[in-house]
């Protein structure tokens, strides 16, 4: 079975290396890449996302969802890029409430 690919977007730090680990160890079905990491960027479906470029979401024409890491969905609701059909969804993290 292939592995569900997401590309990681955030310009102040390094998505993939902080939840690389806990994704590969609870998500295996899911295959985190950097941006410079996706070889068909018209097959990535699945973003997951902080504090993103304002360019950030351009290069994937075919994204339908796309998961905020941050505390809230307004800075990806706001991004320029973000296609209009896309779903924006939030991701609860303990560390979040720290």
């Amino acid at each position: 079975m292939d592995k569900l690919e997401v590309v990681c977007l955030c310009e102040v730090f390094d998505l993939k290396q902080w939840l690389g680990p806990a994704f590969a160890r609870e998500a295996p079905w899911l295959r985190l890449l950097r941006p410079e990491e996706v070889s068909d960027p018209a097959s990535i479906r699945h973003a997951f996302a902080f504090a993103p470029g304002p360019e950030a979401f351009a290069p994937y024409p075919n994204l339908a969802l796309v998961s905020s890491a941050g505390a809230g969905v307004d800075g990806v609701l706001a991004n320029p890029s973000l296609p209009a059909d896309a779903a924006v969804s939030r991701v609860v993290l303990e560390e979040q409430g720290q």
